[in-house]
């Protein structure tokens, strides 16, 4: 006799729309704190046969108590830090710099979901990375989309889970999530600062022929305002003044209005 008990759910209990249903509540949630606005949302039960997993190169979270897997299209990183940012990202060839601050945006939004599901679940929303994650044949996977775009997230729920979560449909009452989720997300983003001490300009052929002990001429005095630079590109207010701080350099913001 197999000692193991068993949850009994009603035949087809699974497969209606009200896990869709539960999951949509949370995802509607989570994309007004992101993008704001009324998106369209949309989260669907993947049909038999087609949960086979997460595309290459996602990135997938796992709660450590079994339950909820999310995993990220890596082909939807533009598209979420688009909306966060208010821009048009679609068709557009993106730079290395925008591209990693892109990945970075769409993945704190998508660990927020995996969060989000956890908690209208009923699991313990304490995530860890998983690499090549396949679902097994008893897990149920749903797909969500916003507005157009299709399977940007696709959410994957043990057998155990679902069950537990469509006999008790009305989850525990959970804390609000922090307003500000994109405000944080930005403001986490790092920015390298550097100087630009002076521009010079001389045909090809005086580049071609410099040599070691040679002087090149620059724009800026001794004792000019050097321009600060954000993430190589040059911003001429504020300008800032190079200081020695022990043995390396600093610098030091001149008394401009900051206007970045």
């Amino acid at each position: 006799m197999n000692s193991h008990a068993q949850i009994w759910a009603p035949a087809q209990a699974l497969f209606d729309d009200t896990l869709a249903a539960i999951a949509s509540s949370g995802a509607r949630a989570w994309a007004q704190r992101w993008f704001g606005g009324e998106r369209p949302v949309d989260v669907r039960r993947c049909e038999a046969g087609r949960a086979a997993g997460p595309p290459i190169g996602a990135a997938v979270w796992e709660t450590k108590e079994p339950g909820v897997v999310l995993a990220l299209d890596p082909r939807a990183h533009a598209t979420l830090a688009g909306w966060m940012l208010g821009l048009e990202t679609g068709g557009r060839t993106h730079r290395p710099a925008d591209q990693q601050l892109f990945e970075n945006l769409a993945l704190a939004a998508a660990h927020d979901f995996a969060a989000e599901a956890a908690r209208v679940f009923a699991v313990a929303p304490d995530l860890r990375k998983r690499e090549g994650y396949r679902p097994d044949a008893d897990d149920l996977g749903f797909v969500l989309s916003i507005g157009a775009a299709t399977n940007l997230l696709q959410l994957y729920l043990t057998r155990a889970c679902a069950l537990r979560t469509r006999l008790h449909a009305i989850g525990p009452r959970v804390a609000p999530r922090s307003p500000r989720p994109r405000a944080e997300a930005l403001l986490n983003q790092p920015i390298r600062l550097g100087v630009m001490i002076g521009r010079g300009r001389m045909a090809l052929s005086e580049l071609c022929s410099l040599g070691v002990g040679d002087v090149v001429l620059l724009d800026k005095g001794q004792d000019d305002v050097l321009a600060l630079t954000l993430n190589g590109e040059v911003k001429d207010d504020p300008g800032c003044e190079l200081r020695q701080d022990g043995s390396r350099l600093a610098l030091r913001l001149a008394p401009q209005q900051m206007s970045i």
